[in-house]
Formats: C-alpha cells, sequence, structure tokens
C-alpha cells in the first residue's frame, strides 16, 4: 500500500507542477475521521493504515492532498485565530476534494485510462454528499441527531463533515473555475481570489495538519 501510495502522489505532484513537492509520504495508524493528511511542518503526507481498497479511492485522496499542498507552497489560506478561519478551511477542503477530482482524472489519462469519467464520477458523489437530498452527509447528519440527540454525534466527526462539506451552490463554483483553469496551480489561485476572505488579524502558523475526512471523498 505505501508504495501505491507514494506513487500516487509523485503523479498528482507531476500533474501540478510549478515545483510542489513533499518530502515523504508514508502509512501509518491516523485519527478516526481521518483518511489521509497534509503535514506543512515536515512537509509530508500520511495515508491511513487499513484504509484504501480501490485503486481510485488512492489516487484521488492523494490528489486532494496535493491539493493542499499548493495552498501551503503558495500561502493560498494562511491561518488565522479569527471565527472567520473555518469558512476559509472549508473553501480550501472543498477545492482540495474538487480540483483532487480534476488532478485524479489528469493522472488516468496520462496512464491510458478513463480520466474524465473519474473526474465526473467522483464531482458527482461528492456534489451528492453536500446536498440536503436523504443520500446527503449534512442530510444524514440532522436525520441523526433528529432522532438520537446531537449528544449522540462525535464532535471529532462533526466538524469533519461542517469543514468538508459545504453547499451544492459551491462545488459548482469550484468545478467551474478548475474547468476554466486547466493547470491546478491556477485554478487554487482563482479559487481562492474569488472565495477565500481576507481577516485582519497576521497569518500565524497553522497549528495541525490538513487532512481529508472520511465520508468526505478522502
Amino acid at each position: 500500500m505505501e508504495i501505491m501510495a507514494r506513487e500516487a502522489v509523485h503523479r498528482s505532484l507531476q500533474v501540478i507542477g510549478h515545483g510542489a513537492s513533499v518530502s515523504s509520504t508514508d502509512v501509518r495508524p491516523l485519527e478516526l475521521a481521518t483518511v489521509a493528511q497534509y503535514s506543512s511542518g515536515d512537509n509530508s503526507i500520511q495515508f491511513a493504515a487499513g484504509r484504501f481498497f480501490e485503486a481510485d479511492y488512492m489516487l484521488h485522496t492523494a490528489a486532494h492532498e496535493s491539493v493542499h499542498v499548493i495552498f501551503d507552497k503558495a500561502d493560498l489560506n494562511p491561518y488565522s485565530p479569527s471565527p472567520a478561519w473555518e469558512s476559509r478551511l472549508l473553501v480550501e477542503e472543498m477545492t482540495a476534494e474538487i480540483l483532487g477530482a480534476h488532478i485524479a482524472g489528469k493522472v488516468r489519462t496520462r496512464s491510458g485510462g478513463d480520466g474524465a469519467t473519474l473526474t465526473r464520477t467522483v464531482i458527482a458523489e461528492y456534489r451528492r454528499d453536500c446536498s440536503w437530498s436523504p443520500q446527503g452527509i449534512r442530510s444524514l447528519l440532522w436525520r441523526f441527531a433528529d432522532q438520537f440527540g446531537p449528544d449522540r454525534i462525535n464532535p471529532e466527526v462533526a466538524l469533519s463533515i461542517a469543514v468538508h462539506h459545504g453547499p451544492v451552490e459551491m462545488v459548482d463554483a469550484i468545478d467551474q473555475i478548475c474547468r476554466e483553469n486547466r493547470d491546478p496551480w491556477v485554478a487554487a489561485h482563482v479559487v481562492a481570489a474569488r472565495h477565500i476572505e481576507p481577516i485582519d488579524e497576521p497569518g500565524l502558523p497553522a497549528p495541525q495538519a490538513s487532512t481529508a475526512a472520511s465520508g468526505g471523498g478522502g
């Protein structure tokens, strides 16, 4: 699995270009709601042990984390203690999911596969998860809280869902930006310019790694 993870990250970063790179990629036990994470501190990507059983899932997760590399290297979303930080983090995570789908598709196409179908499938599933349809993750969480009480929801899982799943309108807007800007590096910059609100406080180092949550498509 570790060899597959390293290859998926390597190919995703090749698609991105612009000098984007990581120092290491490995597989290890991670926290409950985390399937993978990019750590800016040691410039590494970690995958959760025992969580990956499909090549498409592995590839999209690698691409997702590689988008966090873009945001970190280009300083597109500097950390701030402001309460507005969570809304900015949501934009970054949604971009990682959607732009990650486009990157994964490019990787698949370069290897002779059907990358366009992979991208469409991943984005359609993510759009469903962000919707208030019966199958949407936010809808499922709401119904669970209504039936069993909000205190029965794991706070870590709830927070992960909140910062990874925004409105479908945002899914469509980011997807459109990715389609109009085929260079992932450029697409990330356009998303940040249009959707990440500035905060008055000076940026501070991020206190923890960026992560891809379970149920969030990696």
